[in-house]
């Protein structure tokens, strides 16, 4: 070997020296903020189906005890950020529905949300060991015929389908309906907003109220949406802040007494990961199954969604909880300090 070959492989080594800790460190830290059960998740790709076994009581809306609504922005945000509370209510035969206010459209045409419909179908069937078979109908509400679909195996599961335009990240809209979102619908910058199928338009009272009007229709006696503690542009979707928004004000104009409870969404990352056991198995499962429908949606281990999904699969946090309906103005229960660990056990 010459004296030039010696120096340069002395420098590899050096320099591998180096690069290797550095790079241990990196792993070392990743793991630590995301959590071991994480990191297996996402090895796997998210495919827990070795979780144990879904045992769910199944009832129907005449039998099931107690009413819990889902109000959220895009097919999957109750996937990631409401789960495994969802599961749990599935599980324990409560009558569960999950109201979708838009299409999660993405800027894309009509072939494209049509597709997250049938992923959450999916997903809920799963959460529910059930056949993915669905009775759709519609239900009158403040005027407007909104699509719904029951869970044929377990009636007590239903979900609600608004399909206003997906408002994009910023909540500027998508140019494909004419630039409409939640966010300027909520600010005033638009009049009305339309369902992207032409079943229903809305100005900002008329959604409130037609949310007003699901919550007493199913009864509801806990309703969980997305997070309003926090202004847009604070870390989440728009869509995410607005529809929180649109579902608080609407829950605080029912007459009836329910729980309000809001949700982390995108910021929920920088927490640590307080979803195992079975329940990240059962939530991951659901994700895989949503995700099958999904084409912008990958859970392969060689996509960043995977990463993603995987950090959101092992996280779910409560950042508010109102007493609604109660006699005087509604109750704060308080914020729930980042702390504080929600759906999770082993």
């Amino acid at each position: 070997m010459t004296t030039r070959s010696r120096r340069r492989s002395r420098a590899v080594a050096v320099g591998l020296s180096v690069v290797l800790p550095t790079a241990v460190m990196l792993i070392v830290a990743v793991v630590i903020c995301m959590g071991v059960t994480t990191v297996t998740l996402l090895l796997p790709a998210l495919r827990a189906t070795a979780a144990a076994a879904v045992t769910v009581t199944v009832t129907t809306p005449e039998t099931c005890t107690a009413h819990t609504m889902q109000i959220v922005a895009h097919p999957d945000d109750d996937l990631l950020f409401l789960n495994p509370d969802i599961l749990r209510d599935i599980e324990a035969g409560h009558c569960v529905r999950t109201v979708f206010v838009t299409t999660g459209d993405a800027n894309r045409d009509d072939s494209y949300w049509p597709r997250r419909e049938d992923g959450v179908r999916a997903a809920y069937a799963i959460m529910a060991g059930a056949d993915d078979a669905w009775t759709a109908t519609t239900i009158a509400i403040a005027g407007n015929d909104l699509t719904t679909v029951t869970l044929d195996a377990a009636p007590a599961i239903s979900l609600v389908f608004m399909r206003l335009p997906d408002g994009n990240r910023r909540g500027t809209g998508n140019r494909i309906h004419g630039f409409e979102s939640l966010k300027r619908l909520w600010e005033g910058d638009i009049p009305t907003s339309s369902a992207v199928d032409g079943t229903a338009t809305y100005d900002r009272e008329s959604l409130q109220r037609t949310l007003t009007g699901l919550i007493d229709d199913f009864g509801a006696g806990t309703v969980r949406t997305q997070d309003w503690t926090i202004e847009f542009g604070a870390g989440d979707n728009a869509d995410h802040t607005a529809t929180a928004f649109f579902a608080r004000e609407a829950a605080r104009m029912s007459p009836a007494e329910h729980t309000l409870v809001a949700y982390a969404g995108y910021p929920s990352w920088r927490r640590a990961a307080n979803v195992s056991g079975h329940d990240l198995g059962a939530k991951a499962a659901a994700i895989v199954a949503y995700a099958a429908h999904d084409p912008k949606m990958c859970v392969e281990p060689q996509c960043v969604d995977a990463f993603v999904a995987s950090i959101r699969a092992a996280r779910q946090y409560v950042v508010a909880i109102e007493l609604v309906g109660t006699v005087g103005p509604p109750k704060t229960l308080g914020q729930v300090p980042p702390t504080a660990v929600t759906g999770a056990h082993p």
